[in-house]
């Protein structure tokens, strides 16, 4: 009988540590790819390149991303990777820009900026208010 008990705890607890696993690989996140213009702490990032976004291996549209112009990816999990590509004259230019980003639980919704990204600012992702 206390076999039966201390397996039935041991089942409950595996389950509920495996749904709040699930529950974190599978939280959803709105982000938004930003190429605008961004003031932080007063430091201006101006948009005024195009660029090709892949966020996970994946293009994030068929077209370039203008300067001044928005996209939104719906990505699932805490870790990720956004590759960023300057284009010019309709060919790409210069060496590609990486990062990994991070998202946690509380971040339903978020901004990335694209002209702070390549500036190297640690400012480029950041939650409206």
């Amino acid at each position: 009988m206390k076999k039966k008990i201390i397996f039935r705890a041991i089942l409950v607890v595996f389950l509920i540590m495996l749904g709040i696993i699930f529950f974190i690989i599978g939280k959803e996140h709105k982000v938004f790819i930003d190429n605008r213009d961004l003031t932080i702490a007063g430091k201006t990032f101006t948009a005024a390149v195009r660029y090709e976004v892949w966020v996970d291996g994946e293009k994030l549209s068929r077209t370039t991303l203008n300067p001044g112009k928005r996209n939104v990816v719906y990505l699932a999990g805490p870790q990720h990777k956004i590759v960023l590509q300057e284009i010019k004259e309709g060919k790409a230019v210069g060496k590609e820009i990486e990062k990994d980003i991070n998202l946690s639980l509380d971040q339903t919704q978020v901004i990335i900026n694209i002209p702070a990204l390549v500036a190297g600012s640690d400012l480029f992702l950041y939650q409206d208010k």
